[in-house]
Parts: C-alpha cells; structure tokens; sequence
C-alpha cells in the first residue's frame, strides 16, 4: 500500500505538458498534405491504336498507383547505360509488384525504357538519360527540414501572378518538419536537376500528351508546388553540401517526364521549369524563418 501511495504521489508532482509547452500547430507535412484536394480531368479514349507500341503504352499498362509503383521501382533501379541489364531488373519488378503480365510485356516494357532515355529531356541542349551514369544520380532522395510557424495562404501567394501557380490549403497555420521523396537526383554537364517519373495517363495518343496538355496536368495535379518544394530542400542540401554552390550557375532545373507520351525525337510527355531563384528564396525564408545568403 505504501508503495502504491508512493506512486500516485510521483504521478501527481509529474509536470504537466500543456498550456504553452505544447506547440498545436506542430506536424510533419508534404506536399501532398499541403495540397488541396482535386478531381483530375477524364482522358480520351481510343478504338484504335496507331501502333502496337501505343497499344502498350496506353492499354496493356493499366492505370492507378499499381503501374505509378512498378515504373518508379523499375527507374529506380536500372542503370541508363546498359540496357543489357534491364531485363533484370524487370522481371524482379513483376515478381514482385505485379505478378503474371501478358505475353511480350517484358520486351514492351524494355521499349519504353528506351523511348524515355533516348530521349531529349531539356529543349535545347543535348540531355539524354542514356549519358548520364550510375554515379551520377541519387534516385529516392528523402528529404526533411524544419519549418517554422507560418500560415499557409501567405506560401500560396508566393506564386501569384507567374505562369505556375500552385494552391494551398486555405487559413491553416502550421510548423513542424517538411517530408519528401525526390525520385531523381542528377548531374549532367556541371549542373544538378530535379526529375520526377509520371506515369498519369492523359489519353490513348501522342497528341494528348502535347506540350499544352502536359502543362495543363502540371496544374491539374498541382506538381507545381510539388517540384517549388524539392527545389528549396535540394538547394539547401547542396549548399550544405558545396560551400561556394551557386543556384543560377550550378542547378539545371526540374524534369517532369509522363512516361507514356515520351517519343524519341519529339517533345511530347516532358514538362521543364527552373524556378526563379527570387520565389527560392521567399519559399526558404517563410517556411524556415531563414533567408538565404
């Protein structure tokens, strides 16, 4: 009994944690958790397919988080360089995320591979995939950094009046700890860049993956917001990283490639932004309380 007392006392002179030691607002937020909720646009059907290509790209590989989760393992995974190595790295994709695919899909999938590497990613240079080696990307980069108390319209409005604006929820006052998942980290030419694998599905034909279309995803899905926040915590890894880092001279920009649409020798599939270092900046100092220097 006397020990049961002793108990109850030390519970009772225990401090309690509330009042103004416990911070409401504190969580840990994404992208995702700050972005509205939408309804994404239906997407045209077709009968008939111009090609057996097309007739994988756009049907064999069904829609949903299911084939968003085997292309990103698959891209993960492979190394640009070698396609001898994809098969692979493909059949223990289906082994394990899939399970039994139709006849031919292994050699199908293979010639998508080759359509997204072999392709210019950055209008106006020479960017392939296919020249960018094993040692010079970091697929899955996760990232975390504090955020300080800040009220979600006012990061919303950074964007206003540019040409991708991206949406917020409304009047919600937040700090706490920033979480994302890069899928692609890369180096090429001396530059770092950003690359995101979409595997949304905008159509049954290359046209519907126009440069106009895929912009009108891009804000559809609010992805504008999504690359605006990996780029403040890749450029605040990098400065950590390379002390006389700079974002003009040194980062490359963001690559949204929708996997489907990407034909070699076209543009159709791919969205491009580096964002402006001034909105960086304002981005960097109301989430983290910090301007950069």
């Amino acid at each position: 009994a006397a020990a049961v007392q002793q108990v109850n006392r030390t519970y009772a002179e225990a401090p309690s944690f509330s009042g103004n030691l416990l911070q409401k607002q504190w969580r840990r937020t994404s992208y995702s958790g700050l972005s509205p909720e939408h309804m994404p646009a239906p997407s045209p059907k077709a009968d008939v397919f111009e090609s057996s290509y097309d007739e994988f790209v756009f049907r064999t590989i069904r829609r949903g988080a299911h084939t968003g989760n085997l292309i990103h393992y698959i891209f993960e995974r492979i190394d640009f360089t070698r396609p001898a190595q994809w098969t692979a790295v493909i059949e223990k994709a289906i082994k394990r995320l899939s399970g039994k695919q139709p006849e031919g899909f292994n050699e199908s999938m293979k010639g998508m591979l080759s359509q997204v590497v072999e392709t210019i990613v950055h209008a106006g240079s020479e960017l392939t995939l296919d020249k960018v080696s094993w040692e010079d990307r970091l697929s899955e980069l996760e990232f975390d950094f504090p955020l300080t108390e800040f009220v979600t319209n006012r990061l919303g409005a950074l964007s206003d009046g540019t040409d991708t604006p991206f949406f917020i929820r409304p009047n919600e006052q937040l700090e706490g700890i920033m979480n994302g998942k890069v899928d692609l980290v890369f180096r090429f030419a001396g530059k770092y860049w950003i690359l995101d694998w979409k595997s949304n599905h905008l159509g049954d034909r290359v046209e519907d993956y126009s440069v106009s279309r895929v912009r009108e995803s891009m804000a559809e899905n609010n992805y504008h917001l999504q690359y605006h926040i990996y780029t403040v915590a890749l450029r605040k890894h990098l400065r950590a990283c390379l002390p006389d880092f700079d974002y003009e001279r040194d980062f490359g920009g963001c690559i949204y490639l929708f996997v489907r649409g990407m034909r070699v020798g076209a543009d159709t599939g791919i969205f491009f932004h580096k964002p402006e270092v001034n909105l960086i900046d304002e981005m960097e100092g109301l989430l983290t309380g910090m301007v950069p220097v």
